[in-house]
C-alpha cells in the first residue's frame, strides 16, 4: 500500500474525523453570542450596540450567524486557524460585515514594529488562484485559533496527524479496493507436497 498524500478536503472523507469537526464547529456555533459592556462594576448585554446584529444574527448577507460561526471553526479545527475581515464602512468607519476568508492557509501573518515601538501583527491574504494580495491590520481581523505553541499561529490538524490521518485514508482506500474486486483475494499458494 503506497502512501497518499493528506489534505484537509480528503482527511474529511474519514467518519471519525468528519465527526469530530461537525460536532466541535456546530457546538460552538450554536452558543449563544452577544456583545457586552461594562457598566459600573457590572457586566451586561449591550443588545442595542450595532454590531450585535452581525454577531448574534446575521454577520453578513451570505450567511447566517450560525454558518459563520460553524464555517470558521471548523477552519480553526481542520486547518489551524480561521480568519473573517472586520468590513466597515468608509464614511464613518461603522462596522457593516465579516467576510470569511476561504482558504485559511492562503493567509501570511508577520509581526510589525509601530513609531511608538510597539508590536502588532498584519494578515496577509493572497487568495488562491490570483496574483493579488490583501493587507490587514490586526484589528481588521477575527482569527480563531486552534492549539497554538507561540500565541500566534494556531496547529493545522492535518498536518500534525498527518501520519494517523494517511495510515486511515490508506486503511480505508484498502477496504474500498478489496470488496470493489468481490471480496476476493488474489494471488498463489505454494505448499512443497501434493494436496488430495
Amino acid at each position: 500500500m503506497g502512501s497518499t498524500s493528506v489534505t484537509a478536503d480528503n482527511s474529511m472523507s474519514l467518519s471519525a474525523f468528519y465527526a469530530c469537526v461537525k460536532i466541535l464547529s456546530e457546538d460552538i456555533a450554536s452558543m449563544p453570542l452577544s456583545v457586552m459592556r461594562r457598566v459600573g462594576d457590572r457586566i451586561e448585554r449591550a443588545d442595542d450596540h450595532p454590531v450585535h446584529e452581525l454577531i448574534a444574527h446575521s454577520p453578513s448577507k451570505l450567511y447566517s450567524s450560525f454558518d459563520f460561526r460553524s464555517a470558521i471553526m471548523a477552519h480553526a479545527n481542520i486547518r489551524g486557524n480561521g480568519y473573517a475581515y472586520i468590513r466597515t464602512r468608509p464614511t464613518d468607519g461603522r462596522i457593516v460585515e465579516f467576510e470569511i476568508l476561504e482558504h485559511p492557509e492562503s493567509v501570511s501573518i508577520e509581526t510589525v514594529s509601530r513609531t511608538d515601538g510597539s508590536r502588532d501583527l498584519i494578515y496577509i491574504y493572497r487568495p488562491a488562484g490570483k496574483d493579488s494580495k490583501r493587507v490587514f491590520n490586526s484589528d481588521e481581523i477575527i482569527h480563531i485559533k486552534n492549539i497554538t505553541t507561540d500565541g500566534v499561529v494556531g496547529l493545522s490538524t492535518v498536518a500534525t496527524l498527518r501520519k494517523t490521518l494517511g495510515e486511515a485514508i490508506n486503511t480505508l482506500k484498502y477496504g474500498n479496493d478489496f470488496y470493489q474486486n468481490g471480496a476476493r483475494l488474489t494471488g498463489v499458494i505454494e505448499v512443497p507436497q501434493k494436496l488430495d
